[in-house]
């Protein structure tokens, strides 16, 4: 019983510090004055072409490939809310 309370624990806070570490981006986005309701999309969108890129090429290589797409996704939301002044929650 103690060993399953200790591996939900040590599981929570290994997933949560993901979601912890999302919503200070997240914050600070909102502080700058951008709502970025994309921001699980982005997260899954790097760990899936993380895991694709894995599986494929290696771990250095699904790091750069995740990092480019997180850059990516945020540069046409940046794009689509800051130049072409479009309503942010349609853009999200």
């Amino acid at each position: 019983m103690i060993e399953w309370i200790e591996s939900v624990l040590h599981t929570t806070v290994q997933m949560g510090t993901v979601y912890l570490l999302a919503s200070l981006g997240e914050i600070y986005a909102e502080r700058s004055g951008i709502l970025n309701l994309g921001l699980e999309g982005m997260m899954i969108m790097g760990a899936a072409l993380s895991f694709i890129f894995t599986l494929a090429y290696g771990h250095l290589a699904a790091i750069i490939v995740s990092i480019i797409a997180g850059i990516l996704m945020s540069l046409i939301l940046a794009v689509m809310a800051i130049h072409m002044r479009l309503n942010q929650v349609v853009t999200g």
